[in-house]
């Protein structure tokens, strides 16, 4: 299946498409309002540390996150029908420190249960060692466990009457789902190691007999040259991915699928698309730009209540911070100091959105600002940039609203590149 006839399939316009990496759900709501009133299809994908049999760190199965987003659909009136669901790094990622037998029992579990979750976008990923494997984890143990896992994938879906229902993303870059390390050492993925991917998976479909599922793998994942970790961005260089763009002859209508696009200039993510990297993965700049509203508007309500206008307050951060140092690990390994905590690109605070107590200071605090009117001054200082359009009648001035808007300026980079 090349990559142009799965755009068709799915009616997705232009000369790519952007994936949102997220289970947030302000986050998915924004992207699903954009979709909606952009008249296109939507992409939502769950990683594999997000969503598993064992729950994740969502508390969530695939079967759960499926009804989380139908729900969501409902209240944004976006049709359920355009939602395209993917699995990142679908692989035995999570489960990598058991043996190889053992992860992957769990890997093919949670294959399954994607696919009978409505599934249809799968990144297989199998390219990490597991316990007892070499490191790095030879090619061809890595393609034939990639096509164990696809020959699960086609064999539910012939069972549910969904055959040919599947779309495939293979291979891996650096880093692994979670995030970079502290220093980035990017380096764009050369020809041959594509070369030896494409062709080694392809051989280990062949001998699992998978010729109609080879025909629906749409993109190889390789690394263009971009990532980002808690203080840095490396931007696109269209340079040193040249070599790259002049392979896409040779891989019969396959694209690639680019991750870590995230904090990209414009410019850059539509070069990208240009260049054969049409699959634009973004999660951590749409809940970092979240994140950014959220504590703007806790800034406001501070300012409120000292007035005693907020009798009340949310008294997020605090409350975000007892969180956080409950539960460190999801941030101690990635953050040298507090500076990078709570502004680092990396944003390891989306870890802890769902946390109850955090769920709860964000509604007090929508509650709280939505109860009065948040004076034009305090937008202007604390949201400079969605300030002209509340100010133009364009976006109202509503908590809700004013995030859903922090959200929906990255999607709207990520649509100008995908566009014709």
């Amino acid at each position: 299946m090349h990559f142009s006839l799965f755009k068709h399939q799915v009616n997705f316009p232009g000369e790519g498409l952007f994936s949102v990496c997220s289970a947030h759900p302000l986050v998915i709501r924004a992207a699903m309002e954009y979709a909606r009133d952009a008249g296109m299809p939507l992409v939502v994908e769950s990683t594999v540390n997000q969503v598993n049999p064992d729950g994740g760190y969502t508390g969530m199965q695939p079967d759960d996150f499926h009804r989380f987003l139908q729900k969501l659909a409902a209240e944004s009136h976006f049709p359920f029908e355009r939602l395209i669901i993917g699995s990142d790094h679908l692989g035995p990622y999570p489960w990598r420190h058991l043996p190889a037998e053992k992860a992957m029992a769990r890997a093919r579990l949670l294959t399954e249960q994607s696919v009978q979750a409505g599934y249809r976008k799968l990144h297989l990923d199998t390219s990490m060692a597991c316990y007892g494997d070499p490191v790095p984890l030879d090619v061809q143990t890595m393609a034939e466990r990639t096509a164990a896992l696809a020959a699960v994938a086609e064999a539910t879906a012939a069972r549910l009457g969904r055959a040919d229902n599947l779309f495939y993303i293979v291979g891996t870059e650096v880093p692994p789902p979670g995030g970079a390390a502290q220093t980035l050492k990017v380096t764009v993925t050369p020809v041959d190691q594509v070369k030896e991917t494409v062709a080694a998976i392809h051989q280990a479909f062949r001998r699992q007999d998978l010729h109609r599922a080879w025909e629906r793998v749409i993109a190889v994942v390789v690394q263009p040259g971009v990532e980002f970790s808690n203080h840095e961005v490396v931007d696109y260089q269209p340079k040193a991915a040249a070599h790259l763009a002049h392979l896409q002859d040779e891989l019969e209508g396959m694209v690639f699928e680019a991750h870590s696009t995230d904090y990209q200039l414009p410019a850059a993510l539509r070069q990208l698309v240009l260049d054969g990297f049409a699959i634009l993965k973004v999660g951590p700049w749409l809940t970092f730009a979240l994140r950014e509203g959220l504590m703007a508007l806790a800034h406001m309500e501070m300012e409120l209540a000292a007035t005693g206008k907020i009798a009340q307050p949310s008294r997020l951060r605090q409350v975000l911070l007892q969180e956080m140092n409950t539960q460190p690990d999801f941030w101690q390994p990635y953050c040298q100091n507090d500076l990078e905590k709570w502004f680092g690109f990396s944003d390891r605070i989306r870890y802890y959105w769902a946390k109850p107590a955090v769920e709860q200071a964000v509604k007090q605090l929508i509650n709280n600002l939505k109860s009065i009117e948040i004076p034009p001054g305090l937008l202007s200082q604390y949201l400079p940039d969605l300030y002209p359009a509340v100010r133009a009648g364009l976006l109202a001035n509503e908590p809700d609203q004013l995030l859903l808007a922090k959200v929906k300026t990255i999607l709207a980079y990520y649509h100008r590149a995908v566009a014709s």
